[in-house]
């Protein structure tokens, strides 16, 4: 099966089927050489989402496709940009003053530094208004972000790479 699933063939397929797009190719017309090679393939890219597809299955034998049609997401995934996809796929995602909060008391508890500056750096979060935990936040994560560097050996730990 491995050797009829051919990514430069499914990609000339999704081609094909994005330049009828929004009709519905007539395939006896526009791909009288089908195979099994067309059916794999076709049912992988349906399967996945990129194609919709109609199949049949006459008494003589095998599954046949009647209607194939890219979708919107097949589209999308031709597009260099990834499409509509991209934009529409972002996630926002938000704490709130008290989970950030609890972060960071996390984290000084965990630090190694004295009981006496633990307790007074968690005095001072635990007083910070939601203004200044969200600066406080924004600032951990550009300071974070300057030292991915360091972080890439125990991030790719976490991985399992």
């Amino acid at each position: 099966m491995g050797e009829l699933l051919d990514r430069e063939y499914q990609l000339h397929l999704m081609r094909r089927f994005a330049e009828f797009y929004p009709q519905t190719p007539i395939l006896r017309r526009e791909f009288p050489d089908r195979d099994n090679k067309f059916n794999v393939n076709v049912m992988y890219l349906t399967e996945n989402g990129l194609l919709k597809s109609e199949w049949i299955e006459p008494l003589h034998g095998g599954k046949q496709p009647t209607t194939v049609e890219i979708t919107a997401r097949g589209l999308d995934f031709l597009q260099d940009d990834g499409g509509l996809s991209t934009i529409l796929n972002v996630m926002t995602v938000r704490l709130h003053d008290d989970t950030i909060r609890q972060l960071l008391i996390a984290k000084v508890n965990a630090s190694d530094a004295e009981a006496s500056a633990k307790d007074q750096m968690i005095a001072a979060i635990k007083a910070l208004p939601a203004a200044s935990l969200t600066s406080l936040a924004q600032k951990a994560m550009d300071a974070g972000l300057e030292n991915l560097p360091a972080a890439i050996g125990p991030l790719r730990g976490w991985l399992g790479l």
